[in-house]
């Protein structure tokens, strides 16, 4: 029994990866689900051009503009990747950024197969390549119906199925983006603190002092991880 799967990306002047991204999905998925959050760079015309020279690859593209973005302009990712998920008709879900890399796509397409066939309603986990030396694993693939993202900035996908199982792979995504806005994201994970006060929150906000080499801050958001949640 083959399954369907639908490959969900939102972006924002991507030009530069956003043809490489779908390219490197052909093997994996189904369908393509392109939520563009408000592009300047051409990345539309690309998109469309890629869909033109691949007329039997469903794409799905859509240009929300702003509709995701607060009046501090602050972005939220999970809502959008939500909107992607509601856009997407296959019977699964796979989310990528556009900057994500995927290895190895054949012998994943061959997993995914493999694992639904014998674990419905599974979601699989693939290691997120950040450098030569760290790599984590993330929830990459879920049953659409009950796939969601939670949070608005360093978001996750969890799945709500109430037979829900994880299956874990050593399959690799490389995330190549080599350069991120820390500031952009501090003002994100401070919003996110007033309304979801997590440890999760906390600890982004440690880490996105401590990369701004502002130590001090980084203690007192790593203490509240520890003192508030223990």
């Amino acid at each position: 029994l083959m399954h369907t799967l639908s490959g969900c990306l939102v972006v924002r002047n991507g030009k530069r990866s956003v043809v490489k991204c779908p390219d490197a999905l052909l093997p994996v998925v189904n369908e393509y689900i392109i939520v563009d959050t408000g592009s300047t760079d051409g990345t539309l015309e690309l998109v469309k051009g890629w869909g033109n020279a691949h007329p039997s690859t469903r794409i799905v593209l859509v240009n929300v503009g702003r509709r995701f973005h607060d009046d501090d302009g602050i972005f939220d990712f999970g809502a959008a990747k939500n909107y992607a998920i509601s856009r997407a008709t296959c019977e699964y879900v796979l989310w990528v950024d556009v900057n994500d890399e995927l290895l190895k796509p054949r012998e994943i397409r061959a997993a995914f197969d493999k694992i639904v066939n014998m674990v419905p309603h599974a979601c699989i986990t693939m290691l997120t390549e950040v450098d030569s030396s760290f790599a984590f694993p993330r929830v990459r693939i879920a049953p659409r119906e009950f796939a969601k993202f939670i949070g608005s900035i360093h978001e996750y996908m969890v799945n709500e199925a109430p037979d829900n199982v994880i299956v874990t792979t050593r399959f690799r995504i490389r995330n190549v983006k080599t350069c991120r806005d820390i500031a952009r994201n501090v003002k994100g994970l401070m919003k996110e603190w007033r309304i979801r006060h997590t440890q999760r929150v906390a600890f982004y906000l440690g880490n996105s002092a401590r990369d701004m080499n502002d130590f001090f801050t980084a203690m007192d958001w790593y203490t509240v991880t520890v003192d508030e949640f223990p």
